[in-house]
């Protein structure tokens, strides 16, 4: 039970940090699109 909720808990922090990354990419490719963010 503890290990499955561990494991989720990761990859909900894996999911955080991979949708920071796509919008700071987004930022860098897209910077005239800051002020929407």
């Amino acid at each position: 039970m503890n290990y499955i909720y561990l494991k989720s808990a990761k990859n909900i922090e894996l999911y955080k940090y991979q949708h920071f990354i796509e919008r700071y990419i987004h930022i860098i490719l897209y910077p005239e699109t800051i002020m929407l963010v």
